[in-house]
């Protein structure tokens, strides 16, 4: 693990030394690159997974994680993004099928727990498009699929959506039927 990935390890679970020693081993443009990094896209990835796992705790892992292969990719550069680096995504897609894959059944209440019903690619999907407000192309490549498939699942998503969202109208429409 180089020092960029313990710096961010540190970062998240608070182990100063570890990050003292970090930051001594970078050089500080390297340094300061790396967090302003992290600074820049660290709120959307961690978005994009919590709205994945539903859940803070397997978000925040799964962020940390992403940042953590991210760093230590070959080839990865910091800077000169104007748009969330489509290696994050690609990453926090792989991170977060392992971790949030299995959909939600049940009762659903409310429009959080109608995504998370949805199967992971699928949700994965409407998320990166309807959410984060990618291109299609760039969400197909972020989830390693073809633009097809990724419209298929998009639209998968969609009509699931709509199907499982709860509609006030009709609930106050059957409350006043049944009066």
């Amino acid at each position: 693990m180089d020092a960029r990935c313990v710096l961010l390890a540190g970062k998240f679970h608070g182990s100063s030394d570890r990050v003292a020693r970090s930051e001594a081993a970078l050089e500080p443009r390297k340094l300061k690159e790396c967090r302003e990094f992290y600074e820049c896209w660290s709120s959307q990835v961690f978005n994009f997974c919590s709205l994945l796992c539903g859940e803070q705790q397997r978000a925040e892992l799964c962020t940390e994680q992403v940042f953590l292969l991210f760093f230590q990719s070959a080839g990865c550069r910091l800077t000169g993004y104007s748009e969330i680096p489509v290696a994050l995504l690609r990453f926090a897609c792989d991170i977060a099928d392992v971790r949030c894959h299995r959909p939600r059944r049940g009762n659903i209440k409310s429009r959080a727990q109608a995504l998370l019903a949805l199967d992971f690619e699928d949700r994965a999907a409407f998320i990166l498009v309807s959410v984060l407000r990618l291109k299609p192309s760039v969400a197909a490549v972020a989830l390693g699929i073809d633009r097809e498939e990724f419209g298929r699942r998009w639209l998968n998503a969609a009509l699931e959506l709509r199907r499982l969202w709860p509609n006030p109208a009709r609930i106050q429409l059957k409350t006043e039927g049944e009066m």
